[in-house]
């Protein structure tokens, strides 16, 4: 309705999208291009962008003349510090926890977009939820192997 042509760009080989979302750009038909592995690597113009370069040619071409650009590229879980402690990953990269936000190390939680819970929504509200769950799991251990148990072995065993 706004705009004649539309070009997705996607760095991957598949689209990311709630299904209802993708169902809604292919209503759009051949108004919207695909390009797949592909990536703007800059946006020029001299009072106003006219053109962006694209990072593997599209039709030949290298450039595409555009009027306006949109950026949305997810996200790369920052588990830095998780992959130094030995924290165990799943397979995209994000931290593997239980239902209670701990991790494959006793006593190590995790919470967050950096997590693999809940599905992989990444929103605020399930955000700020495993770190209610993750705080309060850390509580629990602690009420379990420090304030209790001062002299502790982990862990936690019945004697």
């Amino acid at each position: 309705e706004y705009v004649e042509k539309i070009y997705l760009i996607v760095r991957g080989k598949e689209i990311k999208a709630d299904p209802i979302n993708y169902e809604r750009m292919q209503a759009l038909g051949e108004k919207v291009t695909v390009l797949y592995e592909t990536e703007v690597t800059e946006a020029m113009g001299k009072k106003q962008l006219e053109k962006i370069i694209l990072s593997k040619p599209y039709n030949g071409l290298s450039e595409l003349t555009v009027d306006g650009l949109f950026v949305e590229i997810g996200a790369v879980p920052n588990v830095e510090l998780a992959k130094q402690l030995g924290v165990e990953l799943d397979e995209k990269g994000y931290i593997k926890v239980d239902t209670m936000m701990r991790t494959n190390i006793d006593g190590v939680f995790s919470a967050g977009d950096a997590t693999n819970h809940f599905g992989g929504f990444k929103q605020d509200i399930t955000a700020a939820a495993t770190g209610a769950v993750a705080a309060t799991s850390a509580y629990e251990d602690h009420k379990i192997h420090g304030d209790l148990c001062p002299w502790h072995a982990r862990p936690a065993m019945n004697t």
